[in-house]
């Protein structure tokens, strides 16, 4: 799984990057906010071998993919 978390972490990056480079926007706003969390938790996952860090990280990933949905869908709603 070591290569899927480095895979990705870049992807992350690349994503992150992209609409500040492309749309001329700041990399560091709160939109990117999430984006930093999961390249940070794609790191600690690729780097470490602890299962407990896994069990939290995981589900706390896959919280903060939620969490931001339901930030975006309130703003795409209103335009």
């Amino acid at each position: 799984m070591r290569p899927i978390w480095w895979l990705g972490a870049v992807t992350v990056v690349l994503a992150t990057l992209f609409r500040p480079l492309i749309f001329d926007s700041d990399l560091l706003s709160p939109d990117n906010a999430t984006s930093f969390l999961f390249f940070i938790g794609f790191i600690a996952l690729a780097t470490s071998k602890r299962p407990i860090l896994h069990a939290v990280i995981l589900p706390a990933s896959l919280l903060l993919i939620i969490l931001d949905i339901f930030q975006w869908n309130f703003v795409i709603g209103s335009s």
